[in-house]
């Protein structure tokens, strides 16, 4: 089942963490003049405002009001996260990741990841953690791997939780602790995950 899952977390992540962003950004350009929200995107980015530079990486990304252009997506998101916007770092982070607008590089890949959870963004702490407890992109560490998992979950990341209950139900990295395992089960379930709640119904009926 463990084994099942964090293959779900690696090869699902990004779709997990930018679907929706993406679907946002979408609706945004739909709801509104592409063009202008574009226009108002690069404004904002020339000007020193991040947040623009991470929006109009998005919008490339997505392909709405604009064609479709990933290269350009990663410029922006590289703008972005040079700014100090952590959904940037994380963005370009998936990019490389997956060898999408750039050269498939995934110890960049775990540097950006880094970068976007130390800005706060779970999301990132997330795909560092299993980087960590997959070896990908950096050396193998499963103490490290419980570390971020925590950051994750603590900011309410659902597969966050679940990973680090299966580490301390199998005392992979962290001193196994059956309890801490079930509560970690609990708030996975309670943030929505089927997998979850499924590992907690084993642990309180065995």
């Amino acid at each position: 089942m463990k084994k099942i899952v964090m293959i779900a977390i690696g090869f699902g992540l990004a779709v997990q963490l930018q679907a929706n962003d993406l679907n946002k950004s979408a609706e945004t350009l739909k709801t509104a003049d592409p063009k202008k929200m574009i226009e108002i995107f690069t404004k904002a980015c020339e000007s020193g405002n991040m947040v623009g530079c991470y929006n109009l990486g998005m919008t490339y990304e997505a392909g709405e009001g604009v064609t479709q252009d990933l290269s350009k997506a990663a410029e922006y998101y590289q703008k972005a996260c040079d700014g100090g916007d952590a959904l940037g770092c994380r963005n370009l982070g998936i990019m490389y990741a997956n060898a999408e607008g750039v050269k498939q590089d995934k110890e960049k890949a775990a540097e950006l990841y880094r970068k976007a959870c130390e800005g706060k963004d779970a999301g990132g702490c997330l795909a560092l953690g299993f980087m960590y407890e997959s070896g990908t992109g950096v050396k193998q560490d499963k103490e490290k791997a419980a570390e971020f998992y925590g950051k994750a979950c603590e900011g309410n990341i659902a597969l966050g939780c679940l990973a680090l209950g299966f580490m301390y139900e199998s005392g992979e990295g962290v001193k196994q602790d059956k309890e801490k395992a079930k509560e970690f089960y609990d708030k996975a379930c309670k943030s929505g995950d089927a997998d979850g709640c499924e590992q907690y119904k084993k642990m309180i009926n065995p």
